[in-house]
């Protein structure tokens, strides 16, 4: 019986999994080379790291085991119940290779034992993290983990054995894994979840889950009726986001995620216009599943494909001006003409990258995108997206609203990345506890500089991303909610804190 804690801490999306980096220089792209020689210059001078990325977009294990350390040194300093939530995201199948070389990105793992393979892979590169789980435990504190959308296979009942045996986990350890898709309430008033259930690309549809789940529990094949389909997110990581990466590793660090990528991608190399279309319909899809309501998201649902190729991308990026994608999608159709009839002359492969976009388009098409590009980044971050105060994504501000009903006084989301911190009225309150991941912003001065400079800026900025060389651009803001519990099972406070070492005993 897990006690009523005294103080809770919260973190969400660790996103523990991919390969590390080797470490090597990786070798300048020459297209790169070739169309920013001044700023390949200067990466040479060795004023900017060059090291591989690797698959990941948690680099910081160690940060992240500090932290949990400092939880349990906490939690024994003062005798006190504590509890540790991980609402979401703590590992990530989707950033993991499968065996097979023609498809080694999977949207879900449906063998167990390959799910445990794949665990027990991600638990080795960083077991600093799950010893300091073990201890936790150890120490007495609670912890409680959510499901999120990037590791659906933890709860398929081989790989939670699994996960149970590498945490050291006993019969009496204060451990509590929610993977029905039910919301998680702490006392009479602390509602959290990982907040996926109002994103209409990573909706899981836990019913079809149960039944797998159920019949994978039995040892049987798996039926049609059970056989669980990954939502739309899932498999977009998959067929794009994960071959891109493998040649730009900005991909899925740059935030906004498809307003700021997909775009700057576009300019990079407009071929990716072809897999881009049909990844719209993948949005198509994905509106399907989105909330009807506030907290109440439709079922799923088959949904056709409409419109032409502009105005699918038009969903995809509606804070883009429709003129903009007139001059970009007019400067894009040569590269994916030539890009086609490249495709017959060379051995073809899904998302092979034979030629990149230096050698499909001139370098004055070049400087016709880089304007273009600079005033679709200052429509998507005229928005404010990284301002704690505002929830730009009025879905979950909706949902928070809905939820903090009936006695529910402070709501918390993870899943955006994005880090909240908002008063909903009447006492109540929404926190969304960010990422433990890196992120990768537009250099400000290309949103708010004069115009001449922020070209100058952005043309560095796209060189270095081009590169796979953008460390000086990088990120890392790792937050936590602190929530401090009443005798009563009322909810005394509920706070964000930046996490830097040593922060949890000065709370």
């Amino acid at each position: 019986m897990m006690n009523c804690p005294s103080e809770v801490f919260v973190i969400s999306d660790l996103h523990l999994g991919g390969r590390y980096g080797s470490g090597d220089v990786p070798r300048t792209n020459p297209d790169c080379a070739a169309s920013f020689p001044d700023e390949v210059a200067e990466l040479a001078k060795g004023t900017r790291k060059r090291q591989d990325r690797g698959f990941r977009i948690n680099t910081h294990a160690d940060e992240l085991s500090a932290f949990l350390d400092e939880v349990a040194e906490r939690a024994k300093s003062t005798g006190k119940c504590f509890e540790l939530v991980i609402n979401g995201d703590f590992v990530d199948f989707l950033a993991e290779e499968g065996p097979n070389p023609k498809r080694p990105w999977r949207p879900f793992i449906d063998d167990q034992g390959e799910a445990i393979e794949t665990l027990n892979a991600i638990a080795g590169r960083d077991s600093v993290v799950f010893e300091s789980l073990t201890a936790l435990l150890r120490a007495g504190v609670s912890v409680t983990l959510l499901l999120g959308n990037h590791d659906v296979e933890l709860s398929l009942p081989d790989v939670r054995y699994q996960l149970g045996c590498l945490l050291k986990v006993k019969p009496t350890s204060p451990f509590r894994f929610i993977y029905d898709g039910e919301a998680y309430l702490i006392g009479r008033d602390v509602l959290l979840e990982h907040g996926n259930r109002y994103d209409g690309w990573n909706v899981i549809d836990y019913e079809r889950l149960r039944r797998f789940r159920a019949e994978a529990s039995r040892g049987l094949e798996i039926s049609g009726d059970a056989m669980f389909h990954p939502p739309p997110g899932s498999r977009m990581v998959e067929t794009l986001m994960n071959p891109i990466k493998e040649q730009y590793a900005f991909i899925d660090l740059l935030k906004p995620e498809n307003e700021a990528a997909i775009p700057l991608l576009l300019a990079l190399e407009p071929a990716y216009m072809l897999e881009i279309e049909e990844a719209s319909g993948l949005h198509e899809e994905a509106e399907g599943y989105g909330p009807k309501a506030p907290a109440r998201p439709a079922r799923p649902g088959h949904i056709a494909k409409q419109g032409e190729l502009g105005d699918r991308l038009q969903e995809l990026l509606p804070k883009i001006d429709p003129g903009h994608w007139e001059r970009l999608q007019a400067l894009v159709s040569e590269a994916t003409l030539q890009q086609k009839k490249a495709n017959r002359q060379i051995a073809s492969g899904a998302l092979a990258r034979a030629l990149s976009f230096a050698r499909l388009v001139t370098a004055r098409s070049w400087e016709e995108r880089l304007p273009l590009l600079l005033d679709g980044f200052r429509e998507l971050q005229s928005d404010k997206s990284f301002d704690r105060s505002v929830e730009t994504e009025e879905h979950y501000l909706d949902a928070a609203m809905e939820l903090a009903t009936n006695g529910v006084r402070v709501v918390l989301f993870g899943h955006t990345h994005l880090a909240k911190d908002i008063q909903l009225g009447g006492g109540r309150r929404y926190l969304n506890t960010g990422a433990w991941a890196d992120c990768l912003r537009v250099p400000k001065s290309v949103i708010n500089g004069p115009r001449e400079h922020a070209l100058a800026a952005l043309n560095t900025f796209a060189a270095a991303v081009c590169m796979n060389r953008f460390d000086d651009y990088i990120e890392f803001a790792p937050t936590f909610g602190h929530i401090l519990m009443g005798d009563d099972g009322q909810c005394i406070s509920a706070t964000l804190h930046d996490y830097k070492a040593g922060q949890v005993q000065q709370l």
